[in-house]
């Protein structure tokens, strides 16, 4: 694919706005005359924005001379791609159709690239390699993961290992969610498998710790009696019954004292009765006593002989009543005071020994009860030291599984991307090798080539060298995009030698298929007139 056609509008000034690009075309113009325009625009088709400039309307429109900059392009496949930007009001409306999608910043912003961390940068070269980002696919990550072996290789590992290709799988989703390239969520999952890992190990710092301080606890282990809910049942059931047999006791006695209050409130009844009896037989006998003095009846005052007879007799009688009643009631008096001096009932003199009896086994039976709860407390503890020791022994098991996966994922990752660096190097160096003074190298996600030993970063090359270095990461880099373009707009800090070598081996690539179009910025337009099938443009204000 190749860039044919470039189209501007009210873009920085140009004179012209139609240009025809071949497979390497040379724009030519002194010291500003615009000549690094034309790939500033490319850019902007290409990406839908200028590194230099920025990603916002406001700050691309600064690029226009009027109220409107277009940029169209057209290439030999008959695709095509537009920007357009316009003021309104104060405000920018962008509309940019991209030509083709998938095209890498890298090619066209090289300080994208390098603005990354090495990580990042790694993450990157790998994802360009797609033969090589293949062992970083869900299904190898998965083997992988599970082939992890270990010298004691139990069940309990093959569980763990389990979860941790779980682990994988939760992350695949995420990456297909978020569309994320293998590099990266092989990333992903080593990162949550270290995560896992370091989770696991803070359980068992936890459970060792529970355990600890059960096991200080603990420390005066206890004895129990054997048997202690048998015995307890025992005791509980002799219990009942000694209660029950004292209840009884307790009730008849309350029968016996309430019979006994009976009898004892009645004497005094009997008693005041039989007196008031014997107060009564003391007069009839004064009235017979007086009665044979008496002349006359003391009722009715008759003198003859009869009323004193009749009279005795009535006197007699009554005395005879009185001293009966008398006589029943002593008799009654007797039998109540014999009755309230009775003894108790059988057996109720033995409440006392039986509530004593009582006593001790209740504190008895409190004692295995709690014994029996401390059993049991113990019991529990003993489950739950176990419990602890089960969890910390799984937790230690999956801390070191899921270190050795994230460690196996690591080195898959580390040989993946030190592959992609070496496919990546060796394109690179089909672009810079004879021309830079070493061999183009990286070393942890930096560019550059040793000198000897030395490492020389691409930060302190010249820049001859950073043109050269840059053009050939990008050269790499493209290798497996739709559209692959190689931009030089810094040529002239090349020296003249090296320039007719890049020159050279910009057309060995485009004639072997490798690079599609290469766009240099230069000032020296007789050096372009020595080489055929190149096209130069002159750039004027």
């Amino acid at each position: 694919m190749r860039l044919t056609h470039l189209s501007l509008t009210g873009f920085s000034g140009l004179s012209s706005e139609q240009y025809r690009l071949g497979p390497i075309t040379a724009i030519i113009g002194g010291m500003g005359m615009g000549k690094t325009t034309l790939p500033r625009a490319i850019r902007m088709l290409l990406l839908g924005y200028d590194p230099q400039l920025g990603k916002t309307g406001a700050a691309l429109f600064k690029t226009a001379t009027g109220e409107r900059l277009g940029i169209g392009g057209q290439f030999d496949d008959g695709t095509s791609g537009h920007l357009t930007l316009t003021m309104n009001g104060g405000s920018v409306k962008t509309v940019w159709k991209a030509p083709f999608k998938g095209f890498p910043d890298v090619a066209l912003d090289p300080n994208w690239y390098f603005g990354l961390s090495a990580t990042a940068r790694n993450e990157y070269i790998a994802s360009k390699c797609p033969t090589v980002a293949d062992a970083l696919t869900w299904p190898a990550l998965i083997a992988a993961i599970k082939s992890v072996k270990f010298d004691d290789h139990t069940p309990e590992i093959e569980v763990a290992l389990a979860k941790a290709a779980a682990i994988a799988d939760t992350s695949f989703e995420t990456a297909q969610d978020q569309e994320l390239d293998a590099h990266t969520y092989a990333s992903k999952v080593a990162v949550a498998l270290s995560d896992s890992a370091k989770s696991a190990g803070e359980i068992v710092k936890r459970m060792s710790g529970s355990i600890g301080a059960a096991t200080q606890l603990g420390a005066g282990a206890q004895t129990f009696r054997p048997n202690i809910d048998t015995i307890l049942s025992c005791k509980r059931q002799e219990l009942t019954k000694l209660n029950e047999r004292v209840a009884g006791m307790v009730a008849l006695e309350g029968a016996w004292q309430a019979e006994q209050k009976r009898i004892t409130a009645q004497i005094p009844f009997h008693r005041q009765a039989l007196t008031r009896l014997k107060a009564e037989s003391f007069k009839l006998i004064d009235r017979m006593n007086n009665l044979a003095e008496a002349t006359c009846c003391p009722t009715c005052k008759a003198d003859g002989v009869g009323w004193k007879t009749k009279l005795a007799d009535e006197i007699k009688s009554r005395h005879a009543e009185v001293m009966s009643e008398a006589e029943s009631y002593t008799a009654e008096i007797a039998k109540l005071e014999a009755a309230a001096v009775a003894a108790k009932p059988e057996g109720i003199e033995k409440i006392a020994a039986h509530q004593l009896t009582i006593g001790k086994i209740k504190e008895y039976v409190e004692e295995l009860e709690a014994e029996g709860r401390r059993k049991v407390a113990a019991q529990s503890d003993a489950l739950r030291r176990e419990q602890a020791r089960q969890e910390m022994a799984r937790a230690e098991t999956e801390a070191k599984v899921f270190r050795a996966a994230a460690k196996r994922v690591q080195e898959i990752i580390t040989e993946v991307s030190n592959a992609a660096v070496t496919q990546l190097l060796a394109k690179a160096r089909l672009f810079t090798d004879g021309i830079l003074r070493t061999q183009l190298d990286f070393r942890d996600g930096e560019l550059g080539r040793y000198e000897g030993p030395h490492w020389v970063s691409h930060e302190v090359f010249s820049g001859g060298e950073k043109t050269l270095a840059y053009a050939g990461l990008s050269f790499a880099l493209t290798a497996s995009a739709p559209y692959r373009l190689v931009v030089l707009d810094e040529f002239a800090t090349v020296d003249e030698p090296s320039q007719r070598k890049l020159i050279a081996r910009m057309q060995e690539l485009i004639g072997a298929g490798q690079v599609d179009q290469v766009i240099v910025c230069d000032r020296n337009r007789a050096l372009w007139l020595e080489f055929k099938d190149v096209t130069i443009i002159e750039v004027k204000r």
